[in-house]
């Protein structure tokens, strides 16, 4: 790979201190350190659309659940109204 030109970063110490706290912990430099968060935040902006594909799956299951619940009712007063023309009695009226 070849060398990546620097790139002055100004952040107060307070910042650079906890990043390179961080940056211990994962057994990794405060360059790569920076370099992974910024990676993050620019893949978790993809990551809006994706949950709106989400999203919208779930609504989209949401009313299909309310259409089989509004049949599974109708279907029910349709035996109950069978039913009761037949003279039989349904258990759990």
């Amino acid at each position: 790979m070849s060398q990546v030109p620097p790139y002055p970063l100004r952040m107060s110490e307070e910042l650079r201190q906890r990043l390179q706290g961080i940056a211990n912990n994962s057994d990794r430099s405060l360059n790569a350190e920076i370099i992974s968060r910024l990676n993050q935040s620019l893949e978790d902006e993809k990551a809006p659309s994706e949950s709106g594909l989400l999203l919208q799956d779930i609504q989209s299951l949401r009313q299909d659940l309310d259409i089989m619940m509004k049949q599974q009712q109708t279907t029910a007063e349709m035996v109950s109204r069978i039913a009761d023309a037949l003279g039989l009695g349904v258990a759990g009226k």
